[in-house]
């Protein structure tokens, strides 16, 4: 059974008995200092992938995806980095991320 708790504009899920956060779009585009639209376009090439999508069509996100738009906001700071080497240099971050991970696992 999915448990849903919604206080304001941020939602707790229960998942495999642990609750997540998730959060709209606008406490997003807050916590992250840039604009909606700009997540929305991120999401919309597939560089961020939302936690959630609801009946309205409303995005919702975790830290997770948080922390990959801060990264990306982070990247293109300066404007220099194009859209495609933003994608390749994300991609290799995630992987990174994803053998520490394993890495801690095995210790």
């Amino acid at each position: 059974m999915n448990e849903d708790f919604v206080f304001k504009q941020t939602r707790v899920e229960m998942i495999s008995g642990e609750p997540r956060e998730l959060y709209d779009l606008t406490i997003t585009a807050s916590y992250c200092e840039i604009h909606p639209d700009l997540i929305r376009h991120y999401c919309q090439i597939g560089m961020i992938h939302p936690a959630r999508r609801d009946e309205n069509e409303n995005l919702f996100f975790d830290d997770d995806a948080i922390y990959w738009i801060r990264q990306i906001r982070e990247l293109n700071r300066g404007g220099e980095v194009g859209q495609n080497a933003l994608r390749i240099i994300l991609d290799l971050r995630r992987q990174v991320e994803e053998l520490r991970r394993e890495l801690i696992g095995l210790r």
